[in-house]
């Protein structure tokens, strides 16, 4: 039977059981069934991995929008800048109006209500506040051999500052309308508030209104006017200063680029004096972070002396011998810094070499600080000392050095001197040696084992083929051609 009889007979049989066809068909419905929940499957697992990436994206916007401020800004401290107070005084205001007040030298107390406002000064010179609330409202204070007694509505007395409870005290007379005071006399009308001074039958007025509270301290006369007590000389008044230092906005000054300034490779070193009479602040460097941390502010009382270690904003970071400040830039008068004769030994090729003495850190310019250091240099390492550091006001000195850091760059920083030892020149002057035998490694003398091996068995098989060749017996001619 012919392809072409079998081919009819297939289509004969199929046209007579159509189960055949059916079954074709249902597999092919079955595959692109298959195919379809495939493809779907594939389609929805993509969707949701694009969901979920969305989902991380938004939630990690909204984190970083929470933490950081919307806009990406990483820290506020960015972009504020360095400002230095111009001032640090303030002035008293006593909106409740004057109770009573006491004087006692250059201290001064001022009741108002339940408040007592204290304006002393300090060991350094700076008139300080210190502001007390009672418990009750004041009626009198008066100062008695540097203490001061209160007394409230009630009758009760006490001494600042512990207020102790005290049995009596003898208040200094404040409801005086008349004092003689040598060839003059003051006259306060106490309904008006005029006060008035006689001197030979003649009035002067030295107020028309408002003057309450005269009072003796001392050979002194005072009155209060318009809520500041004056001191009465004359025919004149002169009001009482109530101005005091707050340097609590020192612990709110931005460090700005401070800190990059701090770590500059570049520093250059410069002097400079601290005028007398300008503010500067003592600070912590073992953390700057957005804040300067203040220790203490001072008004300095003469020039001092001192370092620019860097620049920010309209303040300059100085050190002096007993630390680290801050200060207005235009507060400093620049000095010119002439460096010293560099003194360390040098070498053959002029180049002067150091050994690191012991774990030491690296400092961007010649103050030991957290704040200044850069890098650290440990035991044996060796520097090539380029210049040396010292001032008469610094106790230390430094020495500027140059090395190659442990990634293989450049690098260059102030080293304190006693962290280095002297060079021993003479390991450079030593010939090269003349061996050039590579080093010994295991690796290479099993090579060469195994290759000698290989050679020492080729040889033998040489041998042994020119044995057999040279043995193997030779056909005779003659006899092949009788047989012939």
């Amino acid at each position: 039977m012919t392809n072409r009889h079998l081919y009819a007979a297939a289509r004969r049989r199929a046209r007579h059981n159509p189960t055949d066809v059916g079954r074709a068909a249902t597999k092919t419905s079955v595959a692109q069934n298959k195919n379809f929940f495939t493809t779907r499957a594939d389609s929805d697992i993509i969707n949701v991995v694009k969901c979920l990436k969305l989902l991380t994206s938004a939630l990690a916007a909204v984190t970083a929008a929470t933490i950081f401020g919307f806009g990406g800004a990483v820290s506020a401290s960015a972009a504020e800048e360095t400002v230095y107070p111009d001032d640090f005084t303030c002035t008293l205001e006593i909106s409740d109006g004057i109770t009573d007040y006491a004087i006692d030298g250059d201290a001064l107390a001022i009741a108002s209500r339940t408040a007592i406002y204290l304006l002393t000064t300090d060991e350094v010179g700076d008139r300080k506040l210190t502001t007390v609330i009672h418990e009750s409202e004041i009626d009198r204070i008066d100062y008695s051999d540097g203490e001061l007694y209160i007394r409230n509505t009630y009758g009760n007395i006490y001494k600042y500052p512990d207020l102790t409870a005290q049995t009596v005290h003898e208040f200094t007379e404040n409801n005086l309308w008349k004092v003689d005071f040598g060839e003059m006399t003051y006259i306060l009308n106490t309904a008006t508030g005029e006060l008035t001074c006689w001197q030979n039958g003649t009035p002067a007025i030295i107020g028309e209104e408002g003057f309450s509270l005269m009072k003796m301290f001392g050979d002194n006369l005072y009155a209060v006017c318009d809520g500041v007590p004056y001191r009465i000389e004359g025919t004149s008044a002169t009001a009482l200063s109530l101005d005091y230092v707050d340097y609590s906005s020192a612990d709110k000054i931005y460090t700005g680029d401070a800190l990059a300034a701090l770590k500059s490779s570049s520093y250059t070193v410069r002097t400079a004096v601290l005028k007398s009479g300008e503010y500067y602040t003592k600070i912590g460097t073992s953390a700057i972070s957005e804040y300067f941390t203040q220790v203490q502010t001072y008004k300095a009382n003469g020039e001092k002396p001192c370092l620019v270690l860097a620049e920010s904003g309209n303040a300059s970071v100085v050190a002096m011998n007993d630390g680290c400040y801050i200060a207005k830039t235009e507060s400093l008068s620049v000095i010119a810094y002439s460096a010293p004769a560099n003194d360390w030994t040098a070498g053959a090729d002029g180049k002067r070499k150091a050994n690191i003495r012991e774990s030491v850190g690296v400092y961007a310019s010649p103050y030991m600080c957290d704040a200044t250091k850069i890098d650290l240099l440990e035991r044996g390492d060796v520097v090539e000392v380029t210049e040396k550091f010292a001032l008469d006001f610094i106790d230390k000195v430094f020495y500027r050095v140059t090395y190659t850091a442990s990634d293989g760059s450049k690098k260059s920083g102030f080293v304190a001197a006693n962290f280095l030892d002297e060079y021993d020149y003479s390991a450079d002057k030593l010939p090269p040696s003349s061996s050039t035998d590579e080093e010994f490694t295991y690796e290479n003398e099993v090579t060469t084992v195994i290759l000698a091996l290989v050679i020492v068995g080729l040889v033998i098989i040489a041998i042994a083929y020119l044995t057999i060749v040279g043995t193997k017996p030779q056909k005779k001619k003659g006899r092949s051609d009788e047989e012939e």
